[in-house]
């Protein structure tokens, strides 16, 4: 899965510049940023607003997910307990769609993801404003930084794997304090990004 900073930026932040998108690729993100604007105005700005920022929420929360997952490689009970509290059902989810799809099941993450949007953001789905959501999200200065630490973090882990891996609450506040954050919101701030 490539982040949003690769997405928007075409590379990770601190890493060398690499190809810009071709024509083929510019249209389909215009296309897109067409369609979330379109979408948009589907929903009055305050509640877009206050869906934005849980939905980054909830990101960071499926971000971390898949940090420990991946470095374990596995489900570890500290995840599995952390799931059953703030998403419950979902592991049962989990549990059936694999049955389902023994040869080719998508990864947790993902399975998480499609969860989160299926439930907690039902309404924004049924009316229409679940891409406007997920495109304006992503690019928000927010969403790269939890992006650029969980990248950070799978190459950490991959080196050194923790002995103990962070809460959820520890690995959201590191990476709102991670140090390239604070570059990724000036930029933005000064309409660079």
């Amino acid at each position: 899965m490539s982040s949003p900073v690769k997405q928007i930026v075409g590379r990770a932040p601190g890493k060398p510049k690499q190809r810009r998108p071709g024509k083929a690729e510019r249209r389909l993100q215009e296309l897109a940023r067409r369609r979330a604007a379109r979408q948009l105005l589907r929903v009055p700005w305050d509640r877009f607003s206050q869906a934005q920022q849980e939905y980054r929420g909830w990101e960071s929360f499926s971000l971390w997910v898949q940090a420990v997952v991946d470095a374990e490689g596995r489900v570890p009970a500290q995840v599995r307990r952390v799931l059953q509290e703030r998403c419950p059902g979902f592991l049962d989810y989990e549990a059936q769609y694999r049955e389902a799809h023994l040869e080719r099941a998508f990864p947790l993450p993902l399975l998480l993801l499609e969860w989160i949007h299926d439930r907690v953001f039902a309404h924004a789905k049924e009316e229409g404003w679940l891409d406007a959501l997920m495109f304006f999200s992503v690019r928000h200065s927010h969403s790269q930084c939890t992006w650029a630490y969980w990248e950070h973090c799978e190459e950490e882990w991959k080196r050194n794997r923790p002995t103990r891996y962070p809460s959820f609450e520890e690995w959201r506040l590191a990476s709102e304090s991670w140090g390239i954050c604070n570059r990724l919101a000036r930029k933005q701030l000064a309409g660079g990004g």
